[in-house]
């Protein structure tokens, strides 16, 4: 239930940067505002969902701000399992795992 949350969550995020956006900003409709506060709230809500502490809470969002916003290519290896990132369901499994298991 939490993986499939959290890969809507990141998908939606996702979709509110899209082109979509970027149109509605060119009939005058400026939506900046808006979306960065639902964006925050959503990346929020995935790190509230996984974190045990102030400590996690801050390495999560620093892991999915990686993900959202920058180039990713990598593969992750977590016990023995490796996960391609660049995938968002072997992203979502790694996050949950590394953090399931992480600073216990």
């Amino acid at each position: 239930m939490k993986k499939e949350y959290i890969k809507k969550t990141l998908l939606r995020i996702k979709g509110l940067q899209d082109e979509s956006s970027k149109l509605l900003t060119e009939f005058g409709i400026d939506l900046i505002e808006y979306n960065e506060g639902l964006i925050s709230c959503l990346e929020e809500s995935i790190v509230v969902l996984l974190a045990k502490d102030e400590k996690q809470f801050e390495l999560i969002m620093n892991d999915i701000q990686w993900w959202l916003y920058e180039g990713v290519d990598k593969i992750i290896e977590v016990h023995g399992v490796k996960h391609d990132v660049n995938n968002i369901d072997d992203y979502v499994t790694w996050l949950v795992e590394w953090y399931s298991t992480k600073l216990k």
